[in-house]
């Protein structure tokens, strides 16, 4: 019985110890996340070529920002000591393409809407620009040699992911009472090409006229790792413990003087 107590009383002591070594060293993650969705204007390109000029309109590129907001981190809560960024997102686009080629082409090249889009998410000088970019191309094309006007079509579409993680950044711009921006940006352009190319970029008597539509959306989270300020055990807990350490010690060694 004697050796029973005597570990019991030891094992409250050490788990006492853990308890307080458990506070003494929490470390605390606070994640903060923003929604963004971008869809620029429609890119449009339209090229006639009359056999003696060619004219090209096209409105690309077009863009589109948005701006996510954070809180910085409240120093009050412990010291930082990392910051980590990721975002999660996805991309769509499709280019169209629609020719119209007049007669007496002997032989008529392959004709294309070469589209791009471009990501971008930056915040300044708090992380290096994130970068990525996707193509996508319509193409079309006729039987040699065109005898009479005849029209051919095209449209692909792309979608996928563009995801990732930053961390080990400076923490002092993460530091204090206000907000601290990061921004995402996407960019989207369309071109006419034709294959092979007869020297103005574009076939003789055809018009081509092309559209592409593009999207980015998704979310970026910014998390906080911190330490929390060392905080003792409650006074009233402590001294119970010292207490009920003290009794058990007493009543131990009482307990073995009566055994012998």
């Amino acid at each position: 019985m004697a050796i029973r107590l005597g570990k019991m009383v030891r094992t409250l002591a050490a788990g006492s110890l853990v308890a307080y070594a458990t506070i003494l060293n929490a470390s605390v993650v606070v994640n903060q996340s923003a929604l963004f969705g971008l869809t620029p204007a429609q890119v449009r390109f339209l090229v006639v070529n009359n056999g003696v000029s060619a004219t090209n309109s096209n409105n690309g590129p077009q863009g589109a920002s948005q701006a996510l907001s954070f809180l910085q981190f409240d120093p009050t809560l412990g010291t930082l000591t990392g910051v980590t960024i990721s975002f999660m997102t996805t991309f769509n686009a499709t280019s169209n393409l629609f020719v119209t080629e007049r007669a007496n082409d002997s032989a008529p090249p392959v004709f294309f809407a070469d589209g791009s889009l471009s990501f971008k998410l930056s915040g300044t000088s708090l992380i290096p620009d994130q970068l990525s970019s996707q193509a996508v191309s319509a193409n079309c094309g006729f039987p040699n040699p065109v005898l009479s006007t005849a029209t051919c079509s095209d449209n692909q579409s792309i979608s996928g992911n563009f995801n990732s993680s930053i961390s080990g950044a400076s923490l002092a711009p993460f530091i204090g009472s206000g907000n601290l921006a990061l921004t995402a940006e996407l960019s989207d352009t369309l071109a006419p090409r034709v294959a092979p190319d007869n020297g103005t970029g574009y076939s003789d008597n055809a018009t081509m006229e092309g559209t592409l539509i593009g999207s980015w959306d998704g979310s970026v989270s910014v998390a906080y790792t911190y330490d929390v300020p060392p905080t003792p055990a409650p006074e009233p807990v402590t001294l119970y413990l010292l207490a009920a350490g003290l009794g058990g010690i007493v009543f131990y060694r009482r307990r073995r003087a009566l055994v012998r």
